[in-house]
């Protein structure tokens, strides 16, 4: 007979495969041979020919001879050796159960790259939002001036350059001022370099709150400022930010519960009267600044115009 080998048992000394033919459970008894022990080469879900003997138990009280047929209790058929077994054919390897683990552990695979791919791109994503601030940090301490936070020497440049091109196209003003405090180094001899770098941070307050926000103010170093005015009506519209400056700058600073009393000397010069290259522009203001401080300080002075330089007495 042929059937689907389900099970080996070897439980009673000899070896007892459980066969299924259609819709009947058979076992097939292999006596144990100690001379010639059997090694199970049969995988279950194998096809197998076994060859031997049928013993059918039947029970005569079951039997009906009226019915012109027997009734089989149990059948069982006893074998001679390994050699009455035939493999017609083996089991897939893909069977329910190797499916279902290979289906686990793809899965399980897969949630672990797609977790470590969502780990690894939040990582990336922090690397390069921290490389980005860094960028960033270090861009604006390359552009800025670490005390006051304003624009240095670089990007007013930049800016500059810039205006100049705009003016040009739209044949437009800009001015340009150069502030110098006055006296501020004896403010560093007697008060110290803390208070005058809190003089400088007051100053650049005043500074920026007088001027639009298109405006650049920009501290070149020490105690000297300098603001750009792009697209102006007319140039006395410069002179009359420089006169501001100049009254704002002169009023009293509070430092530590002490009053300090500094003035400012702004030079002022417009663009294209006097010039259209950046770097005659700021020849230009620090020697209209300059000239402010050789007539008495305190005052605003526009370049090559004596006349116009304005005296502003100091407020107590």
């Amino acid at each position: 007979m042929e059937g689907e080998l389900l099970g080996q048992d070897r439980a009673t000394g000899d070896l007892t495969l459980m066969l299924r033919s259609g819709t009947f459970l058979i076992p097939a008894i292999l006596p144990r041979d100690p001379e010639r022990p059997v090694a199970s080469s049969w995988k279950d879900g194998s096809r197998l020919r076994v060859t031997g003997i049928c013993d059918a138990q039947v029970s005569p009280n079951r039997t009906n001879q009226g019915e012109g047929g027997v009734r089989v209790d149990s059948v069982q058929i006893l074998l001679r050796s390994a050699s009455d077994i035939r493999i017609l054919a083996t089991p897939s390897w893909w069977t329910a159960r190797h499916t279902l683990g290979v289906l686990a552990f793809v899965v399980i695979i897969s949630l672990g790259a797609f977790t470590w791919v969502i780990v690894l791109r939040k990582r990336v994503e922090h690397q390069t939002e921290a490389l980005r601030r860094s960028e960033e940090q270090m861009r604006h301490m390359s552009q800025h001036d670490a005390l006051t936070g304003l624009p240095n020497r670089v990007l007013m440049n930049d800016r500059l350059a810039m205006a100049l091109r705009r003016m040009e196209r739209f044949e437009g003003q800009l001015g340009l001022l150069m502030i110098d405090l006055d006296g501020f180094k004896q403010v560093n001899d007697t008060l110290g370099h803390h208070t005058g770098d809190q003089v400088l941070c007051e100053v650049a307050r005043r500074i920026c709150r007088l001027v639009r926000q298109t405006d650049t103010v920009a501290r070149l170093g020490g105690d000297e400022f300098i603001v750009l005015l792009p697209d102006l009506q007319d140039g006395q519209q410069a002179e009359r930010i420089a006169a501001k400056l100049v009254a704002a700058i002169a009023e009293p600073i509070g430092v530590g519960g002490e009053f300090i009393d500094i003035s400012a000397s702004v030079g002022v010069c417009i663009a294209p009267l006097s010039g259209a290259e950046p770097e005659n522009l700021l020849q230009s203001v620090d020697h209209a600044m300059y000239r402010a401080k050789a007539r008495g300080k305190n005052c605003y002075q526009v370049e090559d115009r004596a006349a116009d330089c304005q005296a502003f007495s100091r407020i107590v």
